[in-house]
């Protein structure tokens, strides 16, 4: 999973950093509100901690804009507690918060179960696919690419689902057609690869995680 930390304390941010890497997160920096927003900009995260007190722009507008671009879950990390400042957060778009000083332990716990409650309420009410580089929308059958919908051919769609369903899966071109064209389908097989070069185009850098195996087929390997 992909975490994004925002936290002016430089030394609290590096412990929480490699407290996550351990346990297999790859983490982003942030050290101000500023820098958190132009990350989830430029990275699909799937989890966010903010500092509230943070210079440039601080942890309540930077979650509000935030919130413009990534509906992952976001977890204030704040010295202020008090009613007034938990209904501003809220209110901004957090899920909730953690106070400090705080055990990593605990941070961690409270993280993998806010997470996978959300994971559990995309897959169910949104029709949510999640992949590292981009989401699939799959009731309005578009692809979601930094906060952006982007709408997609048809079989550009089948395709893009079919990979993110079964990721770190090699996949031959025979498997896609049986797929995505049916079973009865009699065409020509590179069909595939002229698809596959199309759906590359239109979602551009998104597309890193698919790959080619020669003499195989495709595969979409995120690690």
């Amino acid at each position: 999973m992909k975490l994004l930390v925002a936290e002016d304390e430089k030394k609290l941010r590096v412990l929480i950093r490699d407290f996550f890497e351990i346990k297999g997160y790859e983490v982003i920096e942030a050290e101000d509100g500023l820098q958190a927003v132009d990350a989830v900009k430029k990275h699909t995260v799937d989890l966010i901690f903010l500092d509230i007190m943070m210079p440039h722009m601080d942890g309540l507008e930077a979650c509000e804009k935030i919130r413009q671009h990534s509906d992952a879950p976001i977890l204030f990390l704040t010295a202020l507690y008090d009613e007034e400042t938990k209904l501003k957060g809220y209110a901004s778009g957090a899920d909730d918060y953690v106070t400090k000083p705080f055990s990593l332990d605990i941070l961690f716990a409270k993280a993998e179960a806010m997470y996978n409650r959300y994971r559990g309420n995309v897959g169910v009410k949104k029709g949510i696919i999640k992949g590292s580089t981009l989401m699939l929308d799959t009731v309005k059958r578009v692809a979601i690419i930094e906060g952006k919908e982007m709408a997609l051919a048809s079989k550009e769609y089948e395709i893009l689902k079919l990979f993110l369903e079964n990721k770190e899966q090699v996949i031959s071109r025979d498997q896609i057609l049986d797929r995505v064209w049916g079973e009865e389908y009699f065409g020509y097989d590179r069909t595939v690869d002229t698809h596959i070069k199309k759906l590359r185009q239109v979602i551009g850098d998104a597309a890193k995680p698919l790959q080619t195996v020669y003499k195989a087929g495709y595969i979409w390997k995120e690690s």
